[in-house]
């Protein structure tokens, strides 16, 4: 009676009760940043946020130019800075080995030199997040002063638009001929 019920709930309920008894296996992990091009997109972008605004603007501009080498050179680039990474990564473990396992003299070199590397490190994300603040603040008076020009036409642009409308032209969109009536 018990494997009838247990049955027909099975099938009632599409197997959940049979399934739930079996262990499950996880589902297969959704492809992210890291997995792409051997998890080389972040580096990329890492690379790209060191550069000085000249830089990006050389790069932007070469990518707009020619793609293909743009991205032979952000692979470069990125490439370095995972080495880098890397050769920093087991530096470190290599010293806090040291720092586990040495003489007490050991242990205080290898401590030392462990708070050296961390020390520059986070200096040096200090200076980029001072940096991109700085490249905020920028952009973000730009902004307002657009805003305040926008502000002071806001009526003409307003009987513009109403004008426009009447008239039945829509408003010009980048890349269009000016003036196209509207069918």
């Amino acid at each position: 009676m018990y494997k009838t019920w247990l049955l027909l709930l099975a099938v009632f309920c599409g197997g959940a009760a049979v399934r739930a008894a079996e262990p499950v296996p996880p589902p297969p992990r959704k492809p992210g940043i890291h997995s792409r091009n051997n998890g080389m997109k972040r580096f990329y972008w890492r690379a790209f946020s060191r550069m000085t605004p000249e830089e990006r603007k050389a790069m932007m501009e070469l990518q707009a130019k020619d793609p293909a080498e743009f991205q032979k050179k952000m692979q470069v680039i990125a490439e370095k800075l995972r080495a880098a990474n890397e050769a920093r990564r087991k530096q470190i473990d290599h010293l806090a080995e040291r720092c586990r396992t040495g003489s007490d003299e050991e242990k205080a070199a290898a401590r030392k030199e462990l708070t050296k590397i961390f020390r520059e490190g986070y200096q040096k994300r200090l200076a980029d997040s001072r940096r991109h603040l700085q490249e905020m603040e920028t952009r973000m008076k730009h902004l307002a002063e657009t805003l305040k020009k926008k502000e002071a036409n806001a009526d003409a642009e307003i009987d513009l638009l109403v004008e426009n409308c009447i008239r039945r032209i829509r408003p010009q969109r980048p890349g269009q001929a000016p003036g196209l009536p509207v069918k």
